[in-house]
């Protein structure tokens, strides 16, 4: 968390929390993801019934964090 505190700061991001990722997603138009997590932590059921604005996210993640799936919905645009 510290580590991810210092970049949000150096380079004036807002830092999001797993407890709230819906509403950070919600929110934003560029989301960069990068967890050390082993397995997908941004799926389809995150956009269920949002009001969805257009959205590109970053997947820096090794493995991949965000579902593939998502690159399908026609307001995302998966890198």
């Amino acid at each position: 968390v510290e580590r991810a505190k210092n970049i949000a700061q150096e380079y004036a991001l807002q830092l999001g929390t797993f407890d709230n990722l819906r509403n950070h997603i919600a929110e934003n138009d560029i989301i960069i993801v990068s967890t050390g997590a082993g397995s997908v932590v941004v799926n389809e059921d995150i956009f269920s019934g949002m009001t969805v604005s257009k959205k590109i996210i970053f997947d820096l993640s090794v493995p991949r964090n965000v579902d593939d799936k998502i690159s399908q919905l026609p307001h995302v645009t998966l890198i």
